[in-house]
């Protein structure tokens, strides 16, 4: 069996051990009291969004509890399931005393496409853009290279962590480069004894795509650079060892240091992923990070879902997630001096109209007298502001799922 067969057959195990948690016979579940039975578990999915750990593991738990109480939902939770590689938000939907949800599967983009086209997921979640070939191969659900079907929800970058006592401050692309190829495995002069430990994501996330595309030059990463399923166990590895080093999301790095990465020439300074050079796409491992959907989606909560993810309450989410919104918060406006009253519509009789000013002719010089001396003035108390109320965009509860997802959860 192939790679990518492998990787599709354990995806459709994690989903059929799910299924089987979910669903499981009453009499297999005599242990467990009815009341939390009732309470604990979803007999429905009426959404079902596979893909990438970034997004899956922390953000997209954030948007879909916000989701389901917009949507008029009560009891919205989170549910882990089958190991940490799904769970389901789950909760009571309007004017439905069961419980229900929304399935979560983790896995890379590769396998969440699989998911896609064989019906099990109505959204992917992707730290890179869609393949060609998959684009082709998924060509009856709509252009997914299009906006009605890809939907940027974050801006994001892949930070270059390394253990808080390591002294090295940045390097070049060439030798990170060099570093992840296993042509530089001690690190240079200023760094700690010993040999380097590079730490990377699998083959197949978005992550270390992106990473061979800008910096490896397209060669795949040796068998020697340790490989781990997610951002947070790469950060939790970096921090274990003062000689390892690693790529991770930017609401991953934790308490470890970011190094700044130089082009390698004396013109390209070494930058860190600030936000500044991200929004310009200076830092060079710069992305975003996206939502799929079908062009015409069967399930009406997909495409609710993704316009939640988007909209001005989604993007707030993303912010406090430890991303960047598609779009920076506007500054805080200046105070304007206030505007001078429009002239009066109704004419000045003539015996109330101000007399014109003549300026005075020099008075004959005398001899300086003292100044009466000016009242004291009296003091105005300042005026308190009025505190301003957030601008919130109103999301308006939806209707009845237009179409219920399968029992098993995908």
């Amino acid at each position: 069996m192939n790679p990518f067969s492998t990787r599709v057959v354990r995806t459709l195990g994690a989903v059929l051990l799910t299924v089987l948690a979910f669903s499981a016979p009453a009499g297999a579940q005599e242990a467990t009291p009815p009341a939390a039975a009732k309470d604990e578990t979803p007999r429905t999915f009426v959404l079902r969004i596979y893909g990438s750990p970034t997004i899956g593991t922390r953000l997209a738990g954030s948007l879909l509890e916000d989701f389901l109480k917009a949507e008029g939902w009560t009891d919205v939770r989170r549910l882990p399931a089958a190991e940490g590689s799904t769970y389901a938000v789950a909760g009571r939907a309007p004017g439905s005393e069961g419980i229900a949800g929304v399935h979560v599967g983790i896995c890379d983009a590769a396998s969440a496409f699989q998911a896609f086209e064989q019906g099990f997921a109505d959204v992917v979640m992707s730290t890179r853009p869609v393949l060609p070939a998959e684009a082709a191969r998924l060509s009856r659900f709509g252009d997914l290279t299009s906006a009605a079907c890809e939907h940027p929800i974050a801006l994001d970058a892949l930070a270059l962590i390394v253990n808080p006592v390591n002294p090295v401050n940045a390097l070049s692309k060439a030798q990170l480069r060099e570093i992840y190829l296993r042509q530089l495995v001690t690190w240079p002069e200023g760094g700690p004894a010993g040999a380097i430990h590079p730490f990377a994501r699998g083959d197949e996330s978005g992550a270390t795509a992106l990473f061979r595309a800008v910096i490896a030059g397209g060669t795949e990463l040796p068998a020697q650079v340790e490989r781990f399923p997610d951002d947070g166990a790469i950060a939790q590895a970096v921090a274990r060892d003062a000689r390892g080093i690693g790529l991770v999301a930017l609401p991953f790095v934790g308490a470890n240091r970011i190094l700044a990465i130089a082009g390698g020439s004396p013109s390209d300074r070494p930058i860190v992923p600030g936000e500044a050079f991200i929004r310009s796409g200076e830092y060079p491992l710069s992305r975003k990070l996206f939502l799929y959907q079908a062009a015409r989606p069967d399930n009406a909560l997909a495409e609710k879902f993704v316009r939640f993810a988007t909209g001005g309450v989604g993007q707030d989410i993303v912010a406090r997630s430890g991303f960047l919104p598609l779009v920076p918060p506007l500054p805080a406006t200046t105070p304007q001096p206030a505007p001078t009253p429009a002239p009066s519509l109704h004419p000045i009789p003539a015996e109330a109209a101000p007399t014109p000013r003549v300026p005075a002719r020099p008075a004959p010089t005398r001899a300086p007298t003292a100044a009466p001396k000016a009242p004291a003035a009296t003091p105005v108390p300042p005026v308190k502001p009025t505190p301003g109320r957030p601008r919130v965009t109103p999301v308006r509860p939806g209707e009845e799922p237009a179409r219920s997802g399968s029992e098993t959860g995908g």
